[in-house]
């Protein structure tokens, strides 16, 4: 496969096999080509077919990671390569965020190191009767199921990260390439660089982090704290943000962060690319109800970083982000920070609520099918196995909320029985993390066969 499909399909390689009766045979297959020419591709090629590639993060980890681990299982992760990109451009989409499409390739062609080649330009002008022709010196195709969402496991860890360590050698091949150094290790004691990423699913967090900077002065709680506000895309008219829309710019803000603060979605993609040890708190969806946080996968299938979620919301009106919490949550940071990171995370630690939850009901939904073993180590996709855990184009919190206390349905439905014992033992077993106790889940860890 070349990569994973809008359809959650595998994008198989359009492959014809000719053989020749002869030398001579071969030759004029060849003398096919226009202008009896045929263009050499000298080096490496990486093909792949990347999704929706208009967004970075798409881009990044549902297309061009997947096939990054296929040079690393081959030893040619280091290799300079040029990026093939297989997968053409969605028009309508193009008109509406016009140049992203090229702007994403690019990046690939800097990452490679050899530049992009597209099947669009790799055959632009030839016809049938006078194809263009190439020839590639070594080309790699070929891509597991290591993609973010469209291949999302029941270990809700990104594919091959804690496997075969991928995500570290992805993005030390990202950083070399683009000549930033990447410490080895964060600071273990001030000043914390904070960030806080702006999100489309919130408002102004811009004023908010103004208001977390005031608890950064002298005696203030965060007094070892510098917290700046970015906006990775270019911004038109002025602004405070750190960033100048430059990539490579965008690594040296992230080479220089301790704690990266994000809401999900495409914002929060770039942790994958902190320096080890760091911390990534994700605020989560902005509403109260079926709160989650959307990828919490690229958190737990990086075990060189450190996880914390922003707290569950309180019901009613949705609330703003509140200051009082972001600086507890940044004081914890501050105790993981100077405690340090002694080998990876332990497996399940990089999680929240819902993604334990959810991870618990696969291993119970599907152990009799598969093994808990093989659940274990294997890399089994949900849209392979399909049933009632596949998540489609949603996420868990879409999931483990059916038919819990004040919480609207969802579009899934789970075994009643089995969702609601495991709300309940959660919560029995961590009743601070809701109100009043009674649980994330609002169980009070008493299970209501039914409910």
């Amino acid at each position: 496969s070349l990569g994973v499909g809008r359809g959650f399909n595998d994008v198989p390689p359009k492959l014809r096999i000719m053989e020749h009766v002869s030398l001579h045979a071969f030759e004029l297959e060849l003398a096919k080509g226009q202008n009896r020419q045929i263009s050499e591709q000298s080096g490496l090629t990486l093909a792949f077919a990347p999704v929706y590639h208009f967004n970075v993060g798409h881009g990044l980890f549902d297309g061009f990671y997947p096939a990054f681990v296929s040079l690393l299982q081959l030893g040619l992760q280091d290799t300079p390569f040029r990026a093939f990109v297989q997968s053409g451009w969605i028009e309508d989409v193009e008109r509406q965020v016009p140049g992203m499409y090229a702007k994403v390739e690019d990046l690939f062609g800097s990452i490679g190191g050899l530049g992009t080649l597209t099947r669009v330009y790799a055959g632009y002008g030839g016809t049938h009767q006078s194809p263009i022709l190439h020839r590639f010196e070594e080309l790699v195709m070929g891509s597991g199921t290591n993609a973010q969402k469209l291949d999302m496991n029941p270990n809700m860890a990104l594919g091959a990260c804690r496997e075969l360590d991928a995500c570290r050698a992805y993005r030390q091949r990202i950083f070399n390439f683009h000549g930033v150094p990447l410490p080895t290790f964060v600071r273990r004691s001030g000043p914390f660089r904070a960030i806080i990423i702006e999100n489309k699913r919130y408002g102004d967090l811009e004023q908010l982090t103004q208001e977390l900077q005031r608890a950064t002065r002298p005696g203030g709680p965060l007094e070892d704290f510098r917290i700046n506000w970015v906006k990775w895309s270019p911004s038109k008219g002025g602004s405070s943000s750190m960033q100048t829309g430059n990539f490579t710019r965008h690594l040296e803000i992230l080479s220089e962060t301790e704690v990266h603060i994000s809401a999900p979605g495409t914002g929060q993609m770039y942790q994958t690319f902190l320096p080890d040890g760091a911390i990534h708190i994700n605020l989560g969806e902005n509403r109260d109800k079926h709160q989650g946080y959307m990828e919490e996968y690229m958190a737990e299938g990086a075990p060189y970083l450190r996880a914390l979620y922003y707290p569950k919301r309180k019901g009613g009106k949705v609330p703003n982000l509140e200051v009082s919490t972001l600086v507890k949550l940044l004081e914890e940071a501050r105790r993981l920070l100077q405690q340090g990171l002694e080998g990876p995370v332990s497996v399940g630690s990089n999680l929240s609520p819902v993604g334990k939850l959810f991870k618990a009901y696969c291993y119970w939904a599907h152990r009799e099918k598969f093994g808990l073993e093989v659940l274990n180590k294997g890399h089994i996709m949900l849209r392979e196995i399909k049933g009632e855990t596949w998540m489609g184009n949603s996420f868990p919190e879409d999931f483990v909320y059916d038919g819990a206390p004040n919480e609207p349905g969802t579009p899934f439905k789970p075994d009643s029985c089995l969702i609601g014992a495991l709300r309940a033992s959660f919560d029995h077993a961590h009743p601070e993390l809701g109100p009043a106790n009674r649980g994330w889940f609002g169980t009070s860890g008493v299970w209501r066969p039914g409910r």
